[in-house]
């Protein structure tokens, strides 16, 4: 299945609760996809919602704007918050278990983040966070001749 450019977008209060928001924002934009790809999107998206909501400070009721762009066989979701600058990907990808049980887990969000997506890309503009992943979906690559 090959996918024209569109690009719907939703946004959502900035509640923990609202996760499945997004679970059923894909669904409506990505019904025919592999389940593997979506489950994977569905992990994804879940990290970065709940991440922001925990994590980001926001002013109080705030938003995040989640925007799905389909073009060819790729997929990308982008999410959008007034949080404080963070950029995962400056945690290096690379997630060290604690060495005890008193130890904090720090950036296993990340490490989950760049195996299950198959691009990641910040940018802080306008004092917004846009955090963009990128889902190749495989349907319309063509097989290469032997």
């Amino acid at each position: 299945m090959c996918l024209t450019s569109n690009m719907p977008s939703i946004t959502i209060e900035a509640r923990i609760a609202n996760i499945s928001i997004i679970t059923h924002f894909i669904d409506t934009v990505l019904p025919n996809i592999d389940k593997k790809i979506k489950t994977r999107m569905y992990i994804a998206a879940d990290e970065v919602f709940s991440n922001i909501v925990r994590h980001g400070r926001l002013p109080q009721n705030a938003a995040i704007d989640v925007n799905i762009d389909t073009t060819g066989d790729k997929a990308v979701i982008t999410f959008t918050d007034s949080g404080v600058p963070f950029n995962p990907l400056e945690q290096g990808g690379l997630y060290v278990a604690p060495s005890n049980a008193n130890d904090r887990i720090d950036g296993l969000g990340t490490f989950l983040l760049a195996q299950i997506a198959d691009g990641l890309e910040y940018q802080r503009r306008d004092e917004t966070n846009i955090l963009t992943l990128t889902f190749d979906l495989y349907a319309c690559k063509k097989p290469q001749p032997q």
